[in-house]
């Protein structure tokens, strides 16, 4: 048990967070707003890989380019599967992700990851992280029209990219709409068939088809330029279908958490053991609740009001019908993903070069002392 005490502090660190939100949002959900809010979440992702980023930050230079060395025309996607975190894609992926002013999850349960890599210049150019998607989620059930046995029994069939986007200087060349772009190729499904044909699955115990009908994102800061009219063929890569209801956790540092969680284990010794199991985002969401009630806060102190925008891409034309009714799908949308990168490259980063060179100005040392001054 937690003396009385202890729960007042805890009870006076959450409402003093909930307290600086409002002064940060103050009705204000633009862009730079956001980023305020998510200022503890980047300290925290900072100070937790901090002895890592001093060990690696010097490999940099063996996998970013400077602006001036690159030729757009010459520009050479492909993706690079992620076997491990022991492979040395995976210290690659991990300094990557150090670009991100809002910082990445690190994804929960199955997990794909792959580097988008530029094979003339010999660079990254962007990262994608696929995960499995979070169980609730009202527009996406909505759209495949799903009840909750439907859900729990093809969640599998999907994954949700939870890192989508590219590094300078192609974020500056609008990298960021060829990443997001190869979400539909088909290396990406032969990839997750390799993978979990045959596995069974962490919470249900059962092994279930490999078939990856569909992947969903969510924009971090609102509505996306990026990933919005995201069009190749006619076709919509990147379906919006709604915004999330606002709630989340990420606005709990690292160290309130661990307090909160202590608080519920040790007030509910029963589910010291329940608590990790799936450790995925529903879970953080149940333990902050659990002590919420404790505290005898509002529950709507999960409620930070970030409306996101979801976004669906099909891998099937007959996605939805399979994810409802389990029929297989027959009608495949995935391609190539060389015809894919360069249809992108011919629609937005050749294009984007011609009128703006500013990518040129992007230094790689430059980058590597942004990330040390952080620290400071």
């Amino acid at each position: 048990m937690i003396d009385t005490a202890r729960k007042a502090e805890l009870k006076h660190l959450i409402e003093t967070s909930m307290d600086q939100e409002k002064k940060i949002l103050n009705g204000n959900h633009s862009k730079s707003s956001i980023r305020e809010m998510h200022k503890t979440h980047k300290q925290d992702f900072l100070q937790r890989n901090r002895a890592f980023w001093d060990k690696n930050k010097a490999t940099c230079k063996d996998f970013l380019i400077d602006g001036i060395g690159i030729t757009p025309n010459k520009i050479q996607p492909k993706l690079i599967p992620m076997p491990d975190s022991t492979h040395p894609t995976a210290t690659i992926f991990r300094l990557a992700s150090f670009n991100w002013s809002i910082p990445t999850s690190r994804g929960f349960g199955r997990r794909l990851r792959f580097l988008v890599w530029d094979d003339f210049h010999n660079s990254l150019i962007g990262l994608i992280g696929l995960t499995d998607p979070v169980f609730n989620l009202k527009v996406r059930d909505e759209l495949i029209g799903w009840n909750s046995d439907d859900r729990k029994a093809r969640l599998s069939g999907m994954l949700d990219a939870f890192v989508l986007g590219a590094l300078p200087p192609y974020s500056l060349m609008l990298g960021g709409k060829l990443v997001a772009s190869l979400l539909a190729s088909e290396t990406i499904q032969k990839v997750f068939e390799e993978k979990y044909q045959g596995k069974a699955g962490l919470i249900s115990g059962k092994t279930k088809p490999a078939i990856l009908s569909a992947i969903t994102t969510t924009s971090v800061l609102g509505r996306s330029s990026v990933y919005n009219r995201l069009r190749l063929d006619g076709r919509l890569i990147l379906e919006p279908i709604g915004f999330t209801s606002g709630y989340g956790h990420f606005q709990f540092s690292d160290d309130l958490f661990s307090k909160l969680k202590s608080l519920v284990t040790s007030e509910y010794p029963e589910k010291a053991n329940s608590f990790d199991f799936g450790k995925g985002p529903n879970w953080k969401i149940r333990v902050i609740r659990d002590a919420l009630k404790l505290l005898d806060i509002d529950q709507n102190a999960v409620k930070h009001g970030i409306r996101r925008e979801v976004f669906f891409c099909r891998l099937y034309e007959d996605a939805e019908n399979y994810l409802k009714t389990g029929i297989a799908p027959t009608r495949p949308l995935v391609r190539h993903e060389k015809t894919i990168a360069q249809q992108a490259l011919d629609r937005w980063l050749i294009p984007r070069t011609e009128r703006d060179q500013s990518y040129k100005t992007f230094s790689c040392e430059q980058w590597i002392k942004k990330i040390d001054e952080a620290y400071k």
